[in-house]
């Protein structure tokens, strides 16, 4: 059982990459881009059936959204009839998956998942660091040995005090009930 599983599953897997149907496959680039750059989805049309000459009829590309109108705003569509097919994003904003759709007079098409994934940028360009110097203060010792001396004088003082400060805590007695003059009745 676990077997005919695993082959539906391959199969199903197959069927999504699959992007021909009738005469003619599409296959597109999944590019990445930079934000705020324009980016290209090129695809390929090719045609199955050697022997007759497809011609592209129309076709409609298609996000997460719904319809792309192309040559309007951020989108530029191109394509010649026969060999390809592309869209132009004029100014990548986010990460999305785009198919398209492809009619011929052999037959339809449609793309797989084309994920438009974002190129990481480093912001930080590579500055070969100069010579520094190290400030005075850094090579005093004089900050160092005063705290290391004021740690061991109040481990001193713990040691020969704290049991007499200890006692005199134990040892108070409660301070009486004191009330403020001006609150009291007159």
């Amino acid at each position: 059982m676990t077997v005919m599983w695993l082959c539906l599953l391959f199969a199903a897997a197959l069927l999504q990459s699959t992007a021909s149907s009738d005469g003619v496959s599409v296959e597109c680039t999944a590019p990445e881009a930079e934000y705020g750059k324009p980016v290209t989805i090129n695809c390929t049309i090719s045609n199955t059936l050697k022997e007759e000459n497809c011609t592209c009829l129309s076709y409609a590309w298609n996000n997460m959204h719904g319809n792309i109108k192309c040559d309007s705003g951020n989108y530029t569509c191109d394509w010649d009839k026969k060999n390809y097919l592309s869209l132009t994003i004029s100014n990548f904003t986010k990460e999305e998956i785009y198919t398209v759709n492809l009619w011929t007079d052999c037959g339809m098409a449609k793309s797989s998942h084309i994920e438009v994934k974002a190129r990481m940028v480093s912001p930080i360009k590579d500055v070969s660091p100069g010579p520094t110097e190290v400030p005075p203060e850094a090579t005093n010792p004089v900050p160092v040995m005063l705290g290391i001396l004021a740690v061991i004088a109040l481990a001193i003082v713990c040691a020969l005090f704290g049991k007499k400060i200890m006692k005199r805590i134990k040892n108070r007695k409660p301070q009486e009930h004191w009330t403020d003059p001006a609150h009291q009745m007159v």
